[in-house]
C-alpha cells in the first residue's frame, strides 16, 4: 500500500486497520465469505504490515501510540455554555448527550446506545447499567 497524507507522510495503523475492516464490510455488503485461506492471508499480511508500522515509527521518532486526544474540561464548558446559549432543540439534546458522555467516561457510541430501562435512580444519583463489556 503507498497511501501518504496530506503532509506526505505515510499513514499510521489506524488507517491500515480502516482498509482491513472495510475489505470485510466489502465482502459481507455482497453477502460473500472470504475463502479461510484469503483470509489467514489478509491476517498474516496486516499483522506484518502492524510490525512494519511500529519499526518505522520507532525508527522515525515517532509518537508510538495513536489515539484521540482527551477533551479539555475548557473545551466541554464552552461547548456546554454554547449549546446552553442556542436554545434549540438539538443543542440542548447535544449538550444532556455531552454531559453524559462526559460524566460516564465514556465514548459517543456507548451514550448513544442507552435507553430509559437502563437509568435508574440510585438516593440523588441517576444510575445507568451497561449490558456489554468493553471486550464484547
Amino acid at each position: 500500500l503507498s497511501l501518504r497524507n496530506r503532509s506526505g507522510d505515510k499513514p499510521g495503523q489506524s488507517v491500515y486497520d480502516s482498509m482491513r475492516s472495510s475489505l470485510f464490510h466489502l465482502y459481507r455488503g455482497y453477502g460473500r465469505s472470504m475463502t479461510p485461506e484469503f483470509a489467514a492471508d489478509l491476517t498474516v499480511f496486516f499483522k506484518g504490515l502492524k510490525r512494519t508500522v511500529a519499526r518505522r515509527n520507532h525508527d522515525a521518532g515517532v509518537k508510538l501510540t495513536e489515539r484521540k486526544e482527551p477533551m479539555s474540561f475548557s473545551l466541554l464548558r464552552s461547548l456546554c455554555a454554547a449549546f446552553i446559549k442556542h436554545g434549540e432543540e438539538e443543542f440542548l439534546f447535544a449538550h444532556a448527550f455531552l454531559l453524559l458522555s462526559w460524566n460516564l467516561m465514556c465514548r459517543a457510541g456507548n451514550t448513544a446506545s442507552i435507553h430509559s430501562g437502563h437509568m435508574s435512580w440510585d438516593g440523588d444519583a441517576l444510575a445507568i447499567l451497561f449490558g456489554h463489556m468493553k471486550n464484547d
